[in-house]
């Protein structure tokens, strides 16, 4: 006879969260374009939110599709309860050059991605002070940081409250430690573009580095 062990609320939420970001993927397209289990992106194609000027005289038009990338957050190396460390940051660094490798051999290999001439994201929220210390990297990775909040009217301030508390759930969810010293209303969303010659540039063949 079988015994039935009701689950603690904290794992019930964390089971609900999860199932209800599963159903969010589904419906925005996010898919997983690789099985390699070392990879920590997710993809999606979507228009461009707005228009924007790249390196390399590219001239994005909103409303044009890009890749988006999204964090694959059931494999993100786990955070510390104590915060950010260097090995951490090197084990994140490390998965995100490694998943980039891999992002730009399958849109070099898929034919419905030819056209795509971008890519975007926003992969969470930090605190101003981590944005300031990881743009540096991130660009580094190749990255155009972007930090919309100095433009944002009171709506998009509205909106990225709630966007703040979805993505700050998740992190409870899947890494709880990345929430230390991260009060909900003191973070930050940023955008993240990278013309598609740079991805093929830096990551389409085995062997480039950083």
């Amino acid at each position: 006879m079988r015994t039935h062990i009701p689950l603690a609320p904290g794992r019930l939420a964390r089971a609900a969260i999860g199932a209800f970001d599963s159903l969010l993927r589904w419906r925005l397209g996010v898919f997983e374009f690789t099985t390699d289990p070392a990879c920590i992106l997710r993809i999606s194609v979507t228009p461009a939110p707005v228009s924007i000027d790249l390196p390399g005289d590219l001239h994005i038009v909103a409303g044009e599709p890009l890749v988006d990338i999204h964090l694959w957050n059931e494999r993100l190396p786990q955070m510390p309860r104590t915060g950010a460390d260097l090995a951490w940051a090197r084990r994140m660094l490390r998965a995100f050059t490694v998943s980039l490798h891999l992002l730009a051999k399958y849109m070099a290999l898929e034919p419905k991605l030819a056209g795509v001439r971008a890519l975007y994201g926003e992969p969470g929220f930090l605190l101003t002070s981590e944005l300031d210390a990881g743009a540096a990297v991130l660009t580094r990775l190749g990255f155009v940081v972007r930090r919309p909040r100095a433009q944002a009217g009171p709506w998009l301030r509205f909106a990225e409250f709630w966007q703040n508390l979805y993505s700050y759930a998740l992190l409870w969810t899947f890494n709880p430690g990345s929430l230390y010293h991260k009060p909900l209303l003191r973070l930050e969303r940023c955008q993240l573009w990278m013309p598609r010659r740079v991805l093929d540039e830096r990551y389409l063949h085995p062997g480039d580095s950083l």
